[in-house]
């Protein structure tokens, strides 16, 4: 069950859509009535799509059932001529335009993990109207004034601290921890067992890697990682990073810049 920080009250699982372009503060109010059911109807009857059919994708259609949509209500979406069986896990694969066809305006998870290709993807779906709810998996334990955008999703075992703001269509992934005082940019993802530490500002589009570490900054100074990021599996990050850069190692050093040339 997802517990509040400070409360013992459980959060909600799904983005009020109704404010489609609004970040929003978590809601601990409604366990069995998600937020977004008091305005749009009961949410878990709309059909929605997940657009990758891959390995994320059946992930994330698992979570989606472990949070109470029935897979009879959900249909991955791929591109035309994306070669996929007619059925993956049991759900039911729909191109994208005769998805969008029979769902117009459908509410959409984005299952694609490279961040570059994710914003891709939801700008071409946001010019088809599709609407992006946020997902939180009702095993993880999120604070109850985590800011959740538009798109974002947690995965099971992961801890969301007090005072994060997470960008949308953010990817915190399984058993990792976000502490407080933090800012995750849209489309970043923080990969299974991955810690951010408090006081660290995430720009866009920032891979975390699997059990690495971004260290905590201190009350003068944030730690900052900078635009399209990428962090190597186990690194620690001890030092702010300029945009573009890969860092690996304990302590972190770059092993290669935003132009592809590798550094000693």
């Amino acid at each position: 069950m997802v517990v509040a920080i400070g409360r013992t009250r459980a959060l909600g699982s799904f983005g009020n859509e109704a404010q489609r372009n609004r970040p929003r503060r978590a809601d601990v109010s409604s366990l069995r009535r998600p937020r977004a059911a008091r305005n749009t109807g009961m949410i878990k009857d709309e059909v929605h799509g997940i657009f990758g059919a891959g390995a994320l994708g059946r992930e994330i259609a698992w979570l989606a059932n472990m949070a109470g949509f029935d897979r009879s209500r959900l249909r991955f979406v791929v591109d035309h001529g994306y070669r996929v069986e007619q059925e993956v896990a049991g759900i039911v694969v729909l191109d994208l335009a005769t998805f969008l066809q029979d769902h117009p305006a459908a509410p959409m998870f984005v299952a694609i993990g490279n961040c570059v290709d994710r914003r891709n993807v939801v700008e071409r779906l946001a010019a088809a109207s599709c609407r992006f709810p946020y997902l939180v998996s009702p095993n993880s334990v999120v604070s109850d004034d985590t800011v959740l955008s538009d798109g974002a999703i947690i995965f099971p075992g992961a801890v969301v601290s007090v005072n994060v703001h997470l960008g949308p269509h953010v990817h915190i992934n399984k058993n990792a921890t976000i502490s407080h005082d933090v800012k995750v940019g849209a489309y970043s993802s923080v990969s299974p067992a991955a810690t951010v530490c408090g006081k660290v500002e995430i720009e866009e589009e920032v891979f975390i890697g699997a059990n690495s570490c971004v260290v905590n900054g201190t009350s003068e100074t944030t730690i900052s990682i900078g635009r399209r990021g990428w962090i190597g599996p186990g690194t620690c990050v001890t030092r702010s990073s300029p945009p573009g850069v890969r860092l690996g190692g304990v302590r972190a050093r770059p092993i290669q810049s935003s132009q592809g040339n590798a550094t000693s």
